[in-house]
């Protein structure tokens, strides 16, 4: 189909798809061994290569989609709308998901007295009754 530079598009997917499969490994790792220091290390690990792979997609995406678009303007198959959509992606996306790991791994560096840890409270559910039909 030729929607995407096609080395853009390998790239970023092979990264989403890399990162998204490391983050559902991050999440069991961090339920089972939450207390342990290697789960602080894995999470600065995964919020680098997050960082890494954002970078990369931009890079690639602002070098790659002007000729991708240079091309397709002078082979008549051009439409401004759609390439409006194709520079969202390297410029607004990929932004968002590197501000996301660092807001993480920022988190992560946090001492551990600074975190705010939530309270488990019992919550009772004596109080509500089901309503009569």
């Amino acid at each position: 189909m030729e929607l995407l530079p096609e080395l853009f598009a390998r790239v970023s997917g092979y990264c989403d798809c890399a990162i998204g499969l490391y983050a559902l490994l991050m999440f069991l790792i961090i339920e089972r061994f939450y207390e342990r220091h290697v789960v602080k290390v894995l999470v600065i690990l995964f919020n680098v290569i997050g960082i890494v792979a954002a970078f990369v997609s931009i890079a690639i995406g602002l070098v790659e989609i002007p000729r991708f678009l240079k091309f397709h303007r002078y082979s008549g198959d051009f439409d401004l709308e759609y390439f409006k959509y194709v520079y969202l992606i390297p410029t607004f996306a990929y932004p968002i998901f590197c501000l996301l790991h660092l807001y993480s791994f920022m988190v992560t560096l946090k001492k551990d007295d600074e975190v705010m840890e939530i309270e488990s409270t019992p919550v009772s559910y004596t109080h509500l009754t089901l309503p009569t039909i």
